[in-house]
């Protein structure tokens, strides 16, 4: 069990649903007004859900060290997941990145997000990552959460989503094992 009382564990085709509906339920409550209505309306839960399971699947078929889909759960049901991989952004110094991590609007505050994170690190720590990046939309209000737990800003740049420009903000943690053992123990720092 975590330290915030959700388990964390690997990703399973049948988790495929629930994760599905986090991202659905994440992206209306997180981004309404910020972006394109039909495009918040227009998300799919069956949709995703068929391409969650093909992420899921392609990692366990073709494991590669730093590959992962992690979720969290409060009794069955999914309440936060993260898909990591290795840095699309190497130029970056980072060897690890989260693309995405999401937490059940129902459930922020209450050590989700960060209990997933600290799996994610240890995970890419003892596939020897040292640093580890993940990326959010500048106008995302809660990406300041990265900053709260030790990222630091390393990076921007413009990308073109759902057709508009948005920019993106880049979180870096370029000393991974000090971040992970603040994360877990923050007196001992």
């Amino acid at each position: 069990m975590s330290p915030s009382g959700f388990p964390v564990r690997d990703a399973t085709p049948r988790d495929a649903g629930g994760i599905a509906r986090v991202y659905v339920d994440s992206w209306r409550e997180t981004y309404a007004g910020l972006l394109p209505n039909r495009m918040l309306v227009g998300l799919s839960v069956p949709r995703l859900t068929r391409q969650m399971r093909y992420r899921i699947d392609w990692i366990r078929r073709n494991p590669r060290t730093l590959d992962m889909f992690l979720v969290a759960f409060d009794g069955r049901e999914v309440v936060g997941f993260a898909d990591c991989g290795p840095s699309r952004t190497p130029s970056l110094g980072p060897k690890a990145e989260i693309y995405t991590l999401y937490v059940d609007p129902n459930y922020l505050d209450q050590g989700v997000g960060k209990t997933i994170l600290v799996e994610a690190m240890r995970r890419f720590l003892e596939n020897n990552a040292r640093s580890l990046i993940i990326w959010a939309l500048e106008k995302n209000p809660y990406r300041h959460f990265y900053g709260a737990v030790g990222g630091k800003l390393a990076a921007e740049r413009e990308g073109r989503h759902w057709g508009r420009q948005l920019r993106e903000i880049g979180y870096a943690w370029t000393d991974l094992e000090a971040a992970h053992n603040k994360l877990v123990d923050p007196a001992s720092h």
